[in-house]
C-alpha cells in the first residue's frame, strides 16, 4: 500500500525533475489528495512523501528481513504515527496508544 502512495504522490527526490509525471503528481495532489490529509499543513506535498517514503523504506526490509541496526526505527515508526495523524486524529491516538514499539525499544540490549 504504501508503495502506491508512494507513486502517487509528488516526487521530492532530489534528481526528481520537473517531468510530465510528477507534474500530473503535483496536480493530483492540490487537487484531490490534499484533502486526504486534513490535519497538516503540506502545501505541496513533501512532507507527506517523504513520510510514507521512510515507512516503505522500512516496510521493505523488514518484509525482506534485512537488518535494522542502521535505520532509526523510533523515527520511523515517528513518520507513520505522524502520516495517521495527518489523516485522522482520533485514530492516531487509538493507534498510538496501543503502540508496544516504544517499550520494546527500550528493553533492547545495549553494546
Amino acid at each position: 500500500m504504501f508503495g502506491l502512495w508512494k507513486e502517487l504522490l509528488p516526487n521530492h527526490w532530489p534528481d526528481s525533475g520537473n517531468t510530465i509525471e510528477n507534474g500530473n503528481r503535483i496536480r493530483m495532489w492540490k487537487e484531490a489528495l490534499e484533502s486526504a490529509f486534513p490535519n497538516v499543513t503540506d502545501p505541496d506535498g513533501e512532507l507527506t512523501f517523504w513520510r510514507v517514503s521512510h515507512v516503505h523504506h522500512l516496510r521493505n526490509r523488514v518484509s525482506h528481513m534485512e537488518s535494522l541496526l542502521n535505520v532509526d526505527v523510533l523515527d520511523v515508526v515517528q513518520d507513520a504515527f505522524d502520516l495517521l495523524q495527518s489523516i485522522d486524529r482520533d485514530v492516531a491516538n487509538w493507534v498510538t496508544g496501543g503502540s508496544k514499539v516504544k517499550p520494546i525499544f527500550k528493553e533492547r540490549p545495549t553494546v
